[in-house]
């Protein structure tokens, strides 16, 4: 009966390791299972994301080709006014009158320009006086800091 009892210990051990083993093998299943769904997302994520991508393009490049055309109409629409208000003025005055308007036109742009350019200095000016300000502000501070008097 002793012979027995070895064998009867053998296949309970060997029952035992085969149901851990199965279940250990349900639990990498599972583990890769889940893997492999969460592989499956992130792919999923990915495609949408190019798919948003590549509409997002689309509206825009669409919302360019609008904004080329209204500004097409609106610089065309200006020229229709001047092109209006020359042939009133030339029926009204003349067109030796309407080079003078023009030489006008040029003189006020030439100014409206130089005035831009002035301002332009000007600002510079400012930027580079706060900049210094800030600077001389910073040191003193720093200073302070450091000789422990703040």
């Amino acid at each position: 009966m002793s012979d027995i009892n070895p064998i009867a210990e053998g296949a309970k051990s060997v029952s035992s390791g085969l149901k851990s083993a199965r279940e250990a093998g349900k639990e990498l299943t599972k583990t890769i299972e889940t893997s492999q769904r969460d592989a499956v997302d992130v792919a999923l994520e990915k495609d949408f994301e190019r798919r948003r991508q590549a509409r997002d393009k689309e509206d825009k490049e669409s919302l360019l080709i609008y904004k080329a055309i209204q500004e097409y109409e609106r610089l065309n629409g200006i020229l229709k006014l001047e092109e209006k208000a020359e042939a009133d003025f030339v029926n009204k005055y003349g067109k030796k009158e309407w080079t003078k308007v023009v030489e006008l036109k040029t003189l006020v742009d030439k100014e409206e320009k130089e005035f831009k350019r002035e301002f332009d200095k000007d600002l510079n000016k400012v930027r580079r006086v706060q900049f210094w300000c800030l600077f001389a502000a910073a040191w003193v501070t720093y200073w302070l800091w450091v000789n422990k008097m703040i």
